[in-house]
């Protein structure tokens, strides 16, 4: 039978091992090479004990699956044959398949939904635009919140996808930098995770402006220019036992705001932390936990 947990005592380990990742973070720090392998093992045996005392079973055989699966996620490079993708067209032809199932977007798009549910407007008999709508994810959160969609993408194989999932709703291929659409005609307009794709991004932003009613709501969402550090980067998206890549651009609010500030209202900003990807992923990065992943920002059109 297990033991009974006190409360007391979790808690007297918890700021024990609290203690010692500080002291490791410390040594990592100063460089001190003595001292880091001493405290680590300090931190490791005090999170072992915790895990003891809280009746936590074949907690060895989790920890080796969760370095496996950071490992994994680490090195791709090295599990899988990486491709570089000439367009974007082409790598979400190659990924297409698992682009909603994989592990690692998976748990991205949670995490947007997650911040993006609750500053939605309200969408009954609106009319939306969802600019590089993909496979019609969050079109379908859209529709079945009342909306008229039409979504676009310049992935033919992502809109055959999203047209066989929605039924009551419009798929265009079409590219965000030049939309065929007047001036002035949707209540919401939406964009996630496709302006970092695109060097020339903030031609696509005074598009999305432009098609905006005048007090009409946009959203953009996507990765927030701290990863990588403001520089562009190649993003790598897992496919069948392949992984292809393709050229990520930073974006930051202050981008944004200089394209959007003088036609719109900038209602609210939201940077969601590395922490709660690395978290849910079960693996630990001290760099970048507390950097900036994503960005969602919430604009009226005056």
């Amino acid at each position: 039978m297990n033991k009974k947990i006190k409360v007391s005592d979790v808690s007297n380990l918890i700021s024990t091992c609290k203690e010692q990742i500080k002291f490791l973070e410390n040594s990592i720090r100063n460089k001190n090479k003595k001292y880091i392998e001493k405290n680590l093992i300090n931190a490791a045996t005090a999170l072992k004990i915790l895990s003891s005392n809280m009746n936590i079973t074949d907690f060895d055989e989790k920890i080796k699956e969760n370095v496996e699966n950071w490992w994994a996620l680490r090195t791709n490079k090295k599990i899988y044959e990486t491709i570089k993708s000439k367009s974007i067209e082409e790598l979400y032809r190659n990924i297409v398949d698992v682009y909603e199932t994989e592990k690692t977007r998976k748990v991205l798009f949670e995490i947007e939904e997650k911040y993006l549910l609750p500053i939605l407007p309200n969408l009954k008999n609106k009319n939306v635009l969802d600019v590089g709508c993909g496979t019609g994810r969050c079109a379908n959160i859209f529709v079945k919140k009342g909306a008229g969609i039409i979504g676009i993408d310049t992935s033919r194989e992502m809109i055959e996808i999203a047209k066989r999932k929605i039924k009551n709703a419009k798929f265009k291929i079409m590219d965000a930098r030049k939309l065929d659409f007047p001036d002035n005609c949707f209540d919401f307009v939406f964009s996630s995770l496709m302006l970092s794709h695109l060097r020339d991004w903030k031609k696509s932003v005074k598009e999305i402006i432009r098609v905006a009613k005048k007090d009409g709501c946009i959203i953009i969402s996507d990765i927030h220019g701290a990863v990588g550090g403001g520089k562009t980067r190649s993003m790598k998206f897992l496919g069948n036992e392949k992984v292809f890549s393709i050229n990520q651009y930073p974006i930051f609010p202050s981008d944004i705001l200089s394209v959007a500030k003088d036609k719109c209202q900038i209602i609210d900003i939201i940077e969601i932390r590395s922490s709660e990807f690395q978290n849910k992923m079960g693996y630990f990065n001290n760099e970048t936990y507390y950097q900036p992943t994503l960005l969602i920002m919430k604009l009226i059109k005056r």
